[in-house]
C-alpha cells in the first residue's frame, strides 16, 4: 500500500506537569533541543484499573496520539488508541483488546462523519474493510463490498477505490499529503496489488512500482530483493509468519537508521537476525522520491518479509 503512516496534527494545548520523553525524527530518546515530537506519561485510573496515559505531540505542543498501557516500555496498548488531524477532530480510533490479536478499527473524515470500519489481523497492516461511509454519512460499502474514500488536507480532492470480498479491488487512487506524491494503484481479485504508479509533483517524475511494502520506493530493487531473500531463509522461532522493520529515509533519500516496526526491541532471535541483515546494507539503499523535495521530506519505509516455517523444514 503506497502511503507512509503520517503523524497528524490538532490545535495547541496546555500541557500538565507529566513527564516528558523527547524523540528526534528517527524516534530515538535525544535533548529537547533536537527533538521533533515528545511524549507524556501520567498514571490514570480507567474503569477501576491503574494505566499509564501516553500522549504524544509535535515539538510545539501540538497532539498527536493519545493511548493507554500498563507498562510504558514494554507493553501493548489497550482499550482506545486515538489519532487526530490538525483541525483537532479524532482521524483514527484503534479498539485493543487484550484477549484479542486482531484490532478493531474506526476511521473518520476530518468533518467528524465515520468514514470506515475495519480489522487489522493480528494486529498489523493486514486489512480487513468491514464497512464504509461518505462525507454526507451514507453508507458506500456493507460487508466488505462496494467503495472507500478519504479527502486529502492538501488538494481537498477525494481517493479511493473499489472493495469487495473484505479487500481492495480494481484501480485505487491516492495522495501522499506529506511527500506531495499522487498514485494510482491496481489490486487483482484476490486483494493482492498487481502494480502502482505514482507521480511526484515537484518534478512530475513518475515512478512503478510492485511491492506493496515498499515505500518510498527502492532504486536499488535488486538489493532489496537481496535482502528480501536473506530474512526470507530465517527460521521462524516465534510462530510469526512475517517480520516487520520501519527503515528512516532521510531527504536525501538515504536509509539512516532500522528498528523494529511494532515493538520497541526484536522478540526474538529471528526478528533479531532479520533487523540485524537489514542494517548491514542499509546504506547502500537508495530510496525515491524522497529525494529533492526539501527540507520536511525525512520519511520512513516499511518492510515485511516472510519467515521460514518451522514446517517447511
Amino acid at each position: 500500500m503506497l502511503r507512509i503512516l503520517l503523524l497528524t496534527f490538532c490545535f495547541p494545548i496546555l500541557l500538565s506537569a507529566q513527564n516528558k520523553v523527547y524523540l528526534d525524527k528517527w524516534g530515538n530518546v535525544c535533548a529537547e533541543n533536537e527533538a521533533k515530537t515528545f511524549y507524556t506519561s501520567q498514571k490514570v485510573d480507567l474503569k477501576g484499573v491503574s494505566l499509564f496515559e501516553i500522549k504524544s505531540y509535535t515539538n510545539n505542543n501540538v497532539l498527536i496520539t493519545k493511548g493507554y498501557k500498563d507498562n510504558i516500555q514494554t507493553g501493548r496498548y489497550i482499550n482506545e488508541f486515538y489519532e487526530y488531524f490538525r483541525n483537532g477532530k479524532v482521524s483514527r480510533i484503534y479498539h485493543y483488546d487484550i484477549s484479542k490479536k486482531d484490532v478493531f478499527v474506526e476511521t473518520f473524515y476530518n468533518n467528524g462523519i465515520k468514514r470506515s470500519e475495519l480489522i487489522l489481523i493480528g494486529g498489523y497492516k493486514n486489512e480487513k474493510y468491514l464497512n464504509a461511509w461518505n462525507e454526507k454519512g451514507e453508507q458506500i460499502a456493507e460487508s466488505g463490498v462496494g467503495r472507500l474514500e478519504w479527502r486529502s488536507e492538501v488538494t481537498n480532492n477525494l481517493y479511493g477505490g473499489k472493495l469487495s470480498d473484505f479487500h481492495k479491488v480494481g484501480e485505487w487512487t491516492g495522495y501522499n499529503d506529506e511527500l506531495k506524491v499522487s498514485y494510482k494503484e491496481f489490486y487483482r481479485e484476490d486483494g493482492s496489488l498487481q502494480k502502482g504508479v505514482a507521480t511526484r509533483e515537484s518534478d512530475q517524475q513518475t515512478f512503478s512500482y510492485k511491492d506493496q511494502f515498499v515505500y518510498p520506493y527502492i532504486k536499488n530493487y535488486p538489493l532489496y530483493k537481496k535482502v528480501r531473500a536473506k530474512v526470507n531463509k530465517i527460521l521462524s522461532d516465534n510462530n510469526k509468519k512475517y517480520v516487520y522493520i520501519k527503515v528512516f529515509v532521510n531527504k536525501e533519500g538515504e536509509g539512516v537508521h532500522a528498528k523494529m516496526q511494532y515493538s520497541d526491541q526484536p522478540n526474538s532471535e529471528s526478528e533479531k537476525e532479520a533487523l540485524e541483515i537489514v542494517n548491514k546494507y542499509l546504506q547502500k539503499f537508495d530510496f525515491e522520491p524522497a529525494k529533492r523535495l526539501g527540507i520536511s521530506t525525512d520519511a520512513y519505509t516499511n518492510f515485511k518479509f516472510n519467515l521460514e516455517q518451522p514446517s517447511n523444514k
